[in-house]
């Protein structure tokens, strides 16, 4: 009965993905999101892999045969269909695709994309910041082009992730089940604790904000750290580094808040260059008495030239915009 229901709910999807849908339709469709919290995520994740389909198959030439024979025993037309389709190759519009057809696509077989190995659910932060749950009631913020693999449920004596990229972890407890990030060049291991991790094939850095991290250099079991609150640590070619936290805009692409206390001028501007990705530049006029001079002042949200502004106005000094990204300061 469970797999009937599973066959009638991936129809409906498709049919809601393609626009072919009833208020009939609908109406089941509400039914069952409103069951459990957890089809929301399920719903969410097919209408994501349709989405990902369309982007690459529009206009792609593909084998249809190939295809049905992946998903076929997973879909409702594979009961409805008296016989498989003749083999034949065709560039589809995705406009045009039945919701049938959709059914194939939407039940967890992606058309070429790979998967990282290991894992059953991946999310992409393409747009923007992403917040994801995972199984465990783990929060995870994926920063802009940050990737997340885990899988569906947690086994095992560890909670294994893999990350590529920048994300905050808030990790829910659990001392009897460590939870382990494979970070590329890093790998991490926590109990229950927040901290921000950034990580790439050759380095990987993480700032701790509660409880401890086991910070290690991949697979090299005697290279590693334990950080606690307060503490930040940075692999480099294999070489480790730890140290209090100095940067308190560490979390600024998370929080929007960026603040500083009595900071020299010069560094401010630097600083802001990094987060903005834009080149700010003090003209050779600028006394130096005044590019060392110590500011305090905090925003929350505000684009760069509100921020530029704000600063000068306090700094008594001016800004102009250059050529490119470049921003001029000079003296008032």
């Amino acid at each position: 009965m469970m797999n009937e229901m599973n066959v009638q709910i991936d129809e409906l999807i498709a049919k809601k993905l393609c626009g072919e849908n009833t208020p009939e339709d609908d109406a089941v469709l509400q039914e069952w999101l409103d069951a459990a919290p957890d089809n929301q995520q399920i719903y969410n994740a097919h209408a994501k892999q349709w989405m990902e389909v369309e982007a690459l198959i529009k206009g792609v030439e593909f084998d249809t045969a190939a295809a049905w024979e992946k998903v076929a025993a997973k879909t409702v037309a594979a009961k409805t269909v008296a016989a498989k389709p003749a083999p034949v190759r065709r560039t589809i519009s995705l406009k045009s695709v039945s919701w049938a057809a959709a059914a194939i696509l939407v039940v967890g077989v992606v058309l070429y994309r790979v998967a990282i190995p290991g894992y059953s659910e991946e999310v992409f932060a393409e747009n923007g910041n992403l917040e994801v749950v995972l199984p465990d009631d783990t929060h995870v913020t994926l920063h802009k082009g940050a990737k997340l693999a885990y899988n569906k449920t947690f086994t095992g004596k560890e909670r294994k992730v893999s990350l590529e990229g920048e994300a905050f972890f808030k990790v829910h407890r659990d001392e009897q089940h460590p939870f382990v990030i494979d970070a590329q060049a890093a790998r991490v291991q926590v109990l229950g604790t927040a901290f921000d991790l950034k990580c790439s094939k050759d380095a990987a850095s993480v700032a701790v904000v509660e409880g401890k991290v086991k910070f290690s250099a991949g697979d090299d079991k005697n290279t590693f750290v334990v950080l606690t609150k307060g503490q930040q640590a940075q692999l480099n070619n294999d070489k480790m580094v730890s140290s209090a936290i100095e940067d308190e805009n560490f979390l600024y692409w998370k929080t929007g808040i960026i603040s500083y206390h009595e900071r020299e001028l010069q560094a401010v501007f630097a600083q802001l260059s990094e987060i903005f990705e834009k080149d700010i530049v003090l003209n050779g006029t600028m006394p130096a008495d005044q590019s060392k001079q110590l500011i305090t002042v905090s925003f929350n949200g505000q684009g760069l030239e509100s921020i530029l502004s704000e600063i000068c106005l306090v700094a008594r000094c001016r800004w102009e915009k250059g050529p490119g990204d470049q921003y001029n300061i000079s003296p008032q």
